[in-house]
């Protein structure tokens, strides 16, 4: 009789649809609808990064994840689920791609690329980005006014924003870094340095929030510095499930490398201070329709880059 029973088809076990550590939670699977937080919230920031330059999945051969058509129908989704909670959409650095050519100028192909990438961050509706030395170049100087840092000479150092009834700092600053050729005119300072300057300036901000990248292993002497820091939301390659941790008084979430997961912190905002609700992190893959409007940037997009491709090699 038990070896009758150990041959009946056993269940296969289910995947949850959320994960959940300690403050965080990894939404896997599920349907648009079943991704979206019940977690009520006085802000939320929606973030991302390191796309450079692309409006598409990551091309992996299994379970693509990404692209800006998928992160815009998510926040759309949640705002429409929260239309009361005031949010915000921000890139913490490298979001443009700066590849050059034989000549030394930005690529024919990647100015293309940036051209659309721009278009589609503007329809995504970002509020700031942090412009890293990698950005700069790809953008020639020309910045658009979401765009800042507080390491890079002759940008805002800052940006204040409105979310409903709080007012949001966001300062950006990066690694110094190389390129092959930086933009004319700008020079980058000490991370560090520049960070706390910017920061110390708006420290009566109802939320203070710092876009940092590559400068993991400096942050906590930011934070430590200014003590009315709130948020530091970080970029640096990051690909694992990473937990949220508090840096002394401010709280440090991880943004997923090339936004294949779109980051979604919730939280509440007190007289008392800031504190974090949820850190999500949502798998952007084929359980979440594409924008529209967005798609079609996309697929401008790959038909003027393979134009352009097929200019410079045919």
């Amino acid at each position: 009789m038990l070896l009758l029973l150990s041959c009946l088809p056993k269940d296969e076990p289910v995947e949850p649809l959320v994960i959940t550590r300690e403050r965080s939670e990894l939404v896997v699977r599920g349907t648009l609808d079943e991704r979206i937080s019940d977690v009520p919230a006085d802000l939320v920031l929606f973030y991302g990064g390191e796309q450079r330059g692309s409006l598409e999945t990551c091309g992996c051969p299994e379970r693509p994840r990404g692209g800006v058509a998928r992160a815009g129908a998510y926040m759309d989704a949640s705002r429409a689920a929260h239309p009361d909670t005031a949010s915000l959409f921000v890139l913490a650095g490298q979001w443009l791609d700066d590849t050059r050519g034989p000549d030394g100028g930005l690529r024919g192909d990647m100015a293309v690329r940036n051209e659309h990438m721009l278009e589609g961050l503007e329809e995504l509706g970002v509020d700031a980005a942090n412009v890293t030395s990698r950005d700069i170049a790809a953008l020639e100087g020309d910045v658009p006014d979401w765009g800042t840092s507080a390491s890079l000479t002759g940008l805002p150092s800052a940006l204040e924003l409105q979310a409903g009834e709080h007012t949001v700092v966001v300062v950006g600053v990066g690694a110094r870094g190389t390129t092959v050729s930086p933009a004319p005119g700008v020079i980058a300072l000490d991370p560090v340095e520049s960070a706390v300057a910017a920061l110390a300036a708006h420290q009566d901000a109802d939320v203070l929030v710092l876009l940092s990248w590559n400068v993991s292993d400096q942050v906590a002497a930011i934070a430590q510095a200014v003590p009315q820091l709130d948020v530091i939301i970080d970029a640096g390659m990051h690909r694992g499930y990473w937990e949220p941790v508090d840096v002394g008084d401010a709280v440090l979430v991880r943004s997923h490398y090339e936004t294949t997961r779109l980051g979604e912190a919730r939280f509440r905002v007190t007289d008392d201070g800031v504190e974090l609700l949820v850190d999500r992190k949502i798998d952007l893959d084929e359980g979440i329709p594409d924008d529209p409007e967005l798609a079609a940037i996309r697929d401008r997009a790959r038909a003027a880059i393979d134009a352009r491709q097929a200019e410079l090699w045919p």
